[in-house]
Protein backbone atom coordinates (compact mmCIF):
# COMPACT_ATOMS: atom_id res chain seq x y z
CA UNK A 1 0.00 0.00 0.00
CA UNK A 2 0.89 4.11 -0.89
CA UNK A 3 2.18 6.03 1.81
CA UNK A 4 2.14 10.43 1.14
CA UNK A 5 4.14 11.25 4.23
CA UNK A 6 4.70 15.15 5.14
CA UNK A 7 7.47 15.97 8.02
CA UNK A 8 9.12 18.65 9.44
CA UNK A 9 13.13 18.87 9.64
CA UNK A 10 14.21 21.13 12.14
CA UNK A 11 17.19 21.13 14.65
CA UNK A 12 20.52 19.30 14.40
CA UNK A 13 18.92 17.85 11.55
CA UNK A 14 19.33 20.43 9.31
CA UNK A 15 23.10 19.70 9.15
CA UNK A 16 21.91 16.03 7.79
CA UNK A 17 22.29 15.70 4.06
CA UNK A 18 19.84 15.00 1.96
CA UNK A 19 20.98 11.00 0.81
CA UNK A 20 21.89 10.71 4.86
CA UNK A 21 17.91 11.61 5.51
CA UNK A 22 16.73 8.94 3.26
CA UNK A 23 19.23 6.29 5.13
CA UNK A 24 17.56 7.59 8.21
CA UNK A 25 14.17 7.47 7.24
CA UNK A 26 14.76 3.73 5.98
CA UNK A 27 16.20 3.01 9.66
CA UNK A 28 13.16 4.83 11.19
CA UNK A 29 10.64 2.58 9.12
CA UNK A 30 12.45 -1.15 10.54
CA UNK A 31 12.54 0.92 13.54
CA UNK A 32 8.60 1.75 13.98
CA UNK A 33 7.81 -1.70 12.59
CA UNK A 34 6.38 -1.28 9.19
CA UNK A 35 7.16 -2.59 6.37
CA UNK A 36 9.18 -1.42 3.35
CA UNK A 37 8.43 -3.17 -0.37
CA UNK A 38 11.29 -3.37 -2.47
CA UNK A 39 12.05 -3.64 -6.02
CA UNK A 40 12.31 -6.92 -7.85
CA UNK A 41 15.59 -7.75 -8.96
CA UNK A 42 19.90 -8.07 -8.42
CA UNK A 43 20.13 -4.79 -6.79
CA UNK A 44 16.54 -4.41 -5.02
CA UNK A 45 16.05 -0.96 -3.13
CA UNK A 46 13.43 0.73 -0.97
CA UNK A 47 10.23 1.75 -2.75
CA UNK A 48 10.59 5.24 -1.84
CA UNK A 49 10.59 8.60 -3.50
CA UNK A 50 11.30 11.69 -2.61
CA UNK A 51 10.51 15.78 -3.62
CA UNK A 52 13.61 17.24 -5.02
CA UNK A 53 16.15 17.71 -1.72
CA UNK A 54 16.06 20.66 0.84
CA UNK A 55 19.69 22.12 0.85
CA UNK A 56 21.94 21.41 3.44
CA UNK A 57 21.53 24.21 6.48
CA UNK A 58 17.67 24.51 5.91
CA UNK A 59 14.79 23.54 7.86
CA UNK A 60 11.61 23.00 6.85
CA UNK A 61 7.80 22.69 7.90
CA UNK A 62 6.65 20.73 4.47
CA UNK A 63 9.04 18.06 3.08
CA UNK A 64 7.34 14.82 1.26
CA UNK A 65 8.52 11.37 0.38
CA UNK A 66 6.25 8.64 -0.80
CA UNK A 67 6.36 5.05 0.07
CA UNK A 68 4.86 1.45 -0.09
CA UNK A 69 4.27 -0.97 2.57
CA UNK A 70 3.42 -4.13 2.72
CA UNK A 71 -0.32 -4.60 4.42
CA UNK A 72 -2.94 -2.01 4.46
CA UNK A 73 -2.27 -0.14 7.74
CA UNK A 74 -4.55 2.80 7.98
CA UNK A 75 -2.61 6.59 7.75
CA UNK A 76 -3.38 6.79 10.95
CA UNK A 77 -1.52 4.05 12.45
CA UNK A 78 1.48 4.59 10.47
CA UNK A 79 1.64 8.28 11.72
CA UNK A 80 1.88 6.47 15.07
CA UNK A 81 4.50 4.03 14.48
CA UNK A 82 6.80 6.67 13.05
CA UNK A 83 6.02 9.37 15.25
CA UNK A 84 7.10 7.21 18.14
CA UNK A 85 10.64 6.25 16.45
CA UNK A 86 11.39 9.80 15.33
CA UNK A 87 14.49 11.43 16.63
CA UNK A 88 14.60 15.15 17.66
CA UNK A 89 13.85 17.45 14.74
CA UNK A 90 11.37 15.15 13.01
CA UNK A 91 8.09 15.76 13.20
CA UNK A 92 5.49 13.72 10.97
CA UNK A 93 2.60 16.24 10.23
CA UNK A 94 0.49 14.18 7.73
CA UNK A 95 0.25 10.80 6.80
CA UNK A 96 -2.67 9.71 3.94
CA UNK A 97 -2.82 7.69 0.77
CA UNK A 98 -2.37 9.44 -2.61
CA UNK A 99 -5.32 9.14 -4.73
CA UNK A 100 -5.21 7.39 -7.93
CA UNK A 101 -3.88 8.78 -10.42
CA UNK A 102 -2.59 11.67 -8.21
CA UNK A 103 0.63 13.19 -9.48
CA UNK A 104 4.04 11.54 -8.20
CA UNK A 105 5.87 14.25 -5.82
CA UNK A 106 8.48 15.06 -8.62
CA UNK A 107 5.44 16.51 -10.25
CA UNK A 108 3.25 17.57 -7.58
CA UNK A 109 4.68 21.13 -6.80
CA UNK A 110 5.74 23.99 -8.66
CA UNK A 111 6.72 26.90 -6.04
CA UNK A 112 8.44 26.64 -2.58
CA UNK A 113 7.79 29.41 0.01
CA UNK A 114 10.86 29.95 2.34
CA UNK A 115 11.26 32.33 5.71
CA UNK A 116 14.96 33.84 5.30
CA UNK A 117 16.13 35.90 8.27
CA UNK A 118 19.35 37.91 7.74
CA UNK A 119 21.37 39.75 10.23
CA UNK A 120 22.17 42.93 7.99
CA UNK A 121 21.92 46.71 8.37
CA UNK A 122 20.28 46.94 5.19
CA UNK A 123 16.34 48.41 5.78
CA UNK A 124 14.09 45.96 4.45
CA UNK A 125 11.98 48.94 2.38
CA UNK A 126 15.23 49.44 0.61
CA UNK A 127 15.81 45.21 -0.68
CA UNK A 128 12.06 45.84 -1.35
CA UNK A 129 12.11 48.65 -3.82
CA UNK A 130 15.48 47.38 -5.20
CA UNK A 131 13.59 44.25 -5.96
CA UNK A 132 10.66 45.74 -7.57
CA UNK A 133 13.04 48.28 -9.83
CA UNK A 134 15.65 45.75 -10.87
CA UNK A 135 15.04 43.21 -13.90
CA UNK A 136 18.05 41.18 -13.37
CA UNK A 137 19.70 39.17 -10.18
CA UNK A 138 22.48 37.43 -11.74
CA UNK A 139 23.91 34.14 -9.98
CA UNK A 140 27.09 33.20 -11.39
CA UNK A 141 28.39 30.18 -10.56
CA UNK A 142 31.77 27.91 -11.62
CA UNK A 143 30.60 24.86 -14.46
CA UNK A 144 32.24 21.46 -13.80
CA UNK A 145 34.19 22.33 -16.85
CA UNK A 146 35.30 25.42 -14.90
CA UNK A 147 33.41 27.63 -17.33
CA UNK A 148 31.93 30.42 -15.46
CA UNK A 149 27.84 30.31 -16.33
CA UNK A 150 25.50 33.89 -15.69
CA UNK A 151 21.88 33.46 -14.28
CA UNK A 152 18.96 35.95 -14.11
CA UNK A 153 17.34 34.18 -11.33
CA UNK A 154 15.04 36.65 -10.94
CA UNK A 155 12.32 34.99 -13.32
CA UNK A 156 12.81 32.38 -10.64
CA UNK A 157 11.21 33.95 -7.93
CA UNK A 158 7.54 34.88 -8.01
CA UNK A 159 7.18 36.54 -5.24
CA UNK A 160 9.45 38.87 -2.42
CA UNK A 161 8.59 40.35 0.65
CA UNK A 162 10.90 42.26 3.16
CA UNK A 163 10.64 43.36 6.94
CA UNK A 164 12.45 44.28 9.32
CA UNK A 165 13.13 42.34 12.52
CA UNK A 166 15.82 42.78 15.47
CA UNK A 167 18.88 42.74 14.04
CA UNK A 168 18.20 42.42 10.67
CA UNK A 169 15.62 41.32 8.04
CA UNK A 170 13.20 39.29 6.71
CA UNK A 171 12.29 37.86 3.59
CA UNK A 172 9.59 35.88 2.46
CA UNK A 173 10.23 34.89 -0.82
CA UNK A 174 8.30 31.87 -3.00
CA UNK A 175 10.31 30.54 -5.60
CA UNK A 176 10.92 28.15 -8.53
CA UNK A 177 10.39 24.27 -7.15
CA UNK A 178 10.56 22.75 -10.42
CA UNK A 179 12.80 19.79 -11.04
CA UNK A 180 14.44 21.61 -13.96
CA UNK A 181 14.13 24.69 -13.01
CA UNK A 182 14.96 24.44 -8.60
CA UNK A 183 15.96 27.90 -7.24
CA UNK A 184 18.06 27.19 -4.21
CA UNK A 185 17.16 29.56 -1.77
CA UNK A 186 21.12 30.46 -0.56
CA UNK A 187 21.44 31.12 -4.89
CA UNK A 188 19.01 33.73 -3.71
CA UNK A 189 20.98 35.03 -0.66
CA UNK A 190 24.67 34.42 -2.03
CA UNK A 191 23.22 36.72 -5.31
CA UNK A 192 21.52 39.52 -3.30
CA UNK A 193 24.88 39.96 -1.35
CA UNK A 194 26.76 40.27 -4.33
CA UNK A 195 24.74 43.81 -5.40
CA UNK A 196 26.75 46.51 -4.36
CA UNK A 197 25.44 48.67 -1.65
CA UNK A 198 22.43 46.20 -1.31
CA UNK A 199 23.24 44.01 1.96
CA UNK A 200 27.15 43.12 1.12
CA UNK A 201 27.36 42.48 5.06
CA UNK A 202 24.76 39.84 5.41
CA UNK A 203 24.78 37.05 7.43
CA UNK A 204 22.28 34.12 7.72
CA UNK A 205 20.63 33.78 10.51
CA UNK A 206 17.97 31.01 9.71
CA UNK A 207 16.40 29.65 6.62
CA UNK A 208 12.97 27.67 6.16
CA UNK A 209 10.46 26.44 3.84
CA UNK A 210 6.85 26.81 5.22
CA UNK A 211 5.17 25.41 2.47
CA UNK A 212 5.08 24.05 -1.04
CA UNK A 213 2.78 24.55 -3.64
Amino acid sequence: MKYRICYEKTGRLIYVSHLDMQRLFQRLFRRAGVTMLFSQGFNPHALISYAPPLPLFAASQAEYLDIELSGDESPASVSEKLSSACPDGLVIREVRCPEEGEKPLSKLFSKAVYEIVLSTAAGAENVEEWFRNTDEIINERMTKKKVLKKENIKEKIYSFRAEDVPGGIKLTAELCYLNEGLLNPFTLINSLKAVPGLMEDAKTVSVTKIKVE
